[in-house]
Formats: structure tokens, sequence, C-alpha cells
């Protein structure tokens, strides 16, 4: 008891004396949707993806600005287990996600037209996921009734790894990966134990730590080479919602830099290109507080800020350096730059820019006073790339596409390290 006191006293410490200060701002960007957002990936600064519960599955072309709902095919929903759990893209097109949580794992080629499930690999339940490429990467979930399970694709192949001990908790299940090299990495669970691997993934160690048997591990990030955090559910109120690690992943211990009277319970982290480091997730407090919260630091001490947003946090993701996009309850998205500080649809470069004959037939001009392009791109409503072209850097250039079908697309144009999105209708 006296422990328990000391620990508590000690965050009061903390927060009092204004270990966090008041953070970045976060601005909303509309979803079309109230259903809660699960899993967010950016595989390119323009395309980005959303998954979420009912199997909403949003799409991006324009790096965030707006997102549309994506049709799609070959999934099977089964009741119970319609939710998008887990999203990872390796290039604009080529995709994974695990949907669930028993209703498998599927690719996409196509930019999440058309999915077909993996049906080669043995997991009940899918959840977690991290690709180093399309032939290399990671699917973490558990056996039926049998507890955790790591599937490994090597070169094409799926193969099940070795977890040491087998099965430790029996209603344990796989959800989240990261790594520092190919062969280092380490892999979280809905139980209290981490998952350890020296060897590229071929065999899988267990690792306890300070949690309590029914806590949920829900996402581990590399800091650097030695410092790693973990962002879990405490199945108390009064509880921080972080672990960290020195000794990468061997030893943990909770994380006081992470102690507000919120008392966080964590779902999402990230690094980003800059090297920020987010993690998001909600109070705990219940009726009257302020839902969401956000954490940003560089990893390199204990001075994080943080800031409270209007919805639960249950996924991030970055681009470009310094984007970083969250999702969460209720189709909630935010973004922590205003877009027209991010290079995207900056109004200058509209009012300079003239597309020419639209509507049009398939073949029109696009013209800019003042930025000389030097590569376009047409999509089409599923963010599908139909027409591309390279060309040494001009003001202006002609676009013919032959037999292009009658509908609304989208041109895609970079010029000075800047891109810009337009839409176009062809008749």
């Amino acid at each position: 008891m006296l422990n328990f006191i000391l620990k508590y006293f000690f965050a009061l410490f903390l927060t009092t004396f204004s270990f966090h200060t008041c953070a970045q701002g976060w601005f909303q960007v509309a979803s079309g949707t109230t259903k809660s957002l699960n899993t967010i990936c950016f595989p390119s600064n323009t395309v980005g993806y959303i998954g979420g519960k009912d199997s909403v599955l949003l799409k991006t072309t324009n790096g965030g600005a707006t997102w549309s709902p994506l049709s799609f095919t070959g999934v099977t929903f089964y009741p119970g287990g319609d939710a998008i759990l887990n999203l990872k893209f390796v290039s604009e097109t080529v995709g994974f996600m695990t949907v669930g949580p028993y209703s498998g794992t599927y690719k996409t080629i196509d930019g999440g037209a058309t999915w077909t499930v993996i049906d080669n690999i043995y997991a009940c339940y899918n959840s977690g996921l991290y690709f180093f490429d399309e032939n290399n990467g990671f699917l973490g979930g558990a056996g039926c009734f049998s507890g955790e399970i790591v599937n490994k694709l090597s070169a094409g192949t799926w193969i099940e790894s070795n977890m040491n001990p087998l099965f430790i908790q029996s209603n344990g299940l796989v959800n989240n990966f990261d790594f520092n090299t190919t062969d280092m990495g380490l892999a979280t669970g809905t139980s209290h134990y981490f998952f350890r691997t020296m060897d590229g993934g071929i065999t899988w160690d267990t690792i306890p730590n300070t949690l309590d048997v029914a806590d949920t591990l829900t996402s581990v990030l590399f800091i650097n080479n030695s410092t790693v955090l973990a962002t879990y559910l405490h199945n108390q109120s009064a509880e921080f919602g972080v672990l960290i690690s020195t000794d990468t992943g061997l030893t943990w211990q909770a994380d006081m830099d992470f102690a507000t009277f919120d008392y966080p319970r964590m779902y999402a982290s990230e690094k980003a290109g800059n090297g920020q480091i987010y993690v998001g997730g909600e109070s705990s407090n219940g009726v009257g507080s302020i839902p969401g919260l956000i954490f940003v630091g560089d990893g390199s001490s204990s001075n994080w800020t943080f800031a409270t947003v209007e919805n639960s946090i249950h996924a991030i993701d970055s681009y470009n350096d310094s984007v970083v996009f969250a999702v969460g309850d209720s189709g909630y998205i935010i973004v922590n730059q205003e877009f027209n500080h991010v290079g995207l649809h900056p109004a200058e470069f509209e009012k300079d820019l003239t597309i020419y004959p639209n509507p049009n037939h398939g073949n029109f001009t696009i013209f800019h006073t003042a930025k000389q392009f030097d590569r376009i791109e047409l999509m089409d409503a599923n963010g599908k790339i139909i027409y591309e072209k390279s060309l040494t850097p001009s003001y202006s250039t002609v676009i013919n596409i032959l037999n292009a079908k009658a509908g609304v697309y989208q041109v895609r144009m970079n010029f000075e390290n800047e891109q810009f999105v337009k839409t176009v209708i062809i008749e």
C-alpha cells in the first residue's frame, strides 16, 4: 500500500511542476463517417488509407486533405467480425489488411479496389501487421483457443514462427510489431507479455513486464537502438498508459513522464521522419473529461508536451517528415498542420493554374503561369493511376488519354518538390 501511495504522489509531483505543457495545434479533417476508425497508413505523401468499424475503408489521393469511401470487393465479412483492424501498404497500390478479429487477412495490388484472402497462414484470429516490403513481413494473431501466433512472410512464402514458450496465455493475441533492424524486433499482444526476436522473426522469446494479467498492450515503438516505448490499456483507471525499456525490450517499467490527472489509456505510437515521437489515446477520467490525448516528444528527454482533443485516438501515421495524422472514435481525423502549410493546396498555386477544357473527352491542357511541372498522374475514383507522364520541367503539357471512360478523375501534378491535385471530368 505504501508503494502505491508513493507512486501516485510522485505522479502528482510530476504534473504539478509542469513536466507537460500545452502542445501544438491539431486540425480536424472531414471523414464523412461517424464510425470508429482503427488504423491509418500513408504509403506516400499523397496516398493514404484508413480502416474502421463496419467495414469502413477510406482513401485519400491528396495527402489527407480529403477522404472518400473506397468501394472494394473480395472481402468476406462475418457477423461481429466486420471491423478493419489494421492496414499496411508497402506502396500506393500494394497493401495488406486484417479484418475481424476472425474474418481473415487480405492483400490488394490495385490500391484497395479488390482484395484477395491470404489462405495459407495458420491463425484463427488476425490482427497485427508489419512489412519490410511486399514479400517480407509479419502477421500477428492467435490460434483457435490456443493463444499468440506470429506468421512470417519470407520471400513471398508464409511460415509459422516459433514462440517460446508456445501459447503462454490462451486468450492472448499478437496485435502490433516494430523492428529496429531486420533481425531485432518486438511484438505486443492483448495479454501482458512482449515477444522479442533476434533472428528476424524465426523465433520469438516471451518477455514479462510490470502489467497486470488483465492489461492489454496496444503498440510498441523503437525510439533508438536501445530505448523502446509501449502503450497499453490498464484494467484500472489510475495508470499512465506507457511503458519504457532502455535495454531493447528485455526489461520494462512504467514511464512516469506520462503522468497526468487524465490517467491516459494509450492506443498508438508513431515516430515521424524528423524524429518527433507521438503517442495517442484517451483520458480514463470518465464523464466530463476531454476524451482524447496526444503526447509529443523528441525521444531524447522527459520533456513531453500533450494536447487534449475531442475524441479518443486509436492510430497515428505520418509522412513528409513532419505531417502527422491521427484517427479515432466517431470518424475522427486530425492533422498537426493546416493544409496551406504542408504544400498541398496553397491558394496562390490554384489561382495560377488552368486546366482546359474541363469537362473534356480525354484530351486537355494543363497550364501554370509560375510553376513548372515534371510529372503528371491521372487517378480514377478509387485512386488507381490510369495515366502517368514524366516530362522535362514545363509550364504546360497536353494530356491525351485514348478510350477514357466517362467519370470524375483527379490530376496529380508534381512541381518543384511540391504536389497539387485537381479534379477533371471526362465525358
